[in-house]
């Protein structure tokens, strides 16, 4: 909003682009996409800082749920984070979920093959 306000642009169109704005995977992949899955509550969200990781755990703690459901995450750190980065990551999701699954993505970011799950 700030840099369309910057650039001039009429409030009518910052106000038509916030109003029509969704986190879809098609709109802002990996950015808080919020899918339904045979009936589980799926999001795919691309945060890779310990700040992110807070505010997906807040996010999802203001969101309904089902007294007795397993909540479960699943997290593939960054490679060009600083270790204590990513162990931050993990300990605040591991506190904040049932379930937590590390895997291994292609985004290692100058990291050797297995050197990021080995931080965790």
């Amino acid at each position: 909003m700030a840099a369309a306000w910057a650039v001039n642009l009429s409030w009518d169109t910052i106000r038509s682009g916030l109003a029509s704005f969704a986190t879809d995977s098609q709109n802002a992949p990996g950015r808080f996409n919020v899918m339904d899955f045979r009936g589980a509550t799926v999001i795919a969200d691309y945060g890779h800082n310990p700040d992110a990781m807070r505010a997906l755990v807040a996010a999802v703690d203001a969101m309904p749920a089902t007294p007795g459901q397993t909540r479960s995450v699943v997290i593939s750190g960054a490679g060009d984070r600083r270790d204590s980065d990513i162990t931050d990551q993990t300990v605040i999701l591991g506190a904040a979920f049932d379930e937590v699954v590390l895997y291994q993505d292609a985004a290692q970011r100058g990291r050797a093959d297995g050197e990021v799950m080995a931080v965790h």
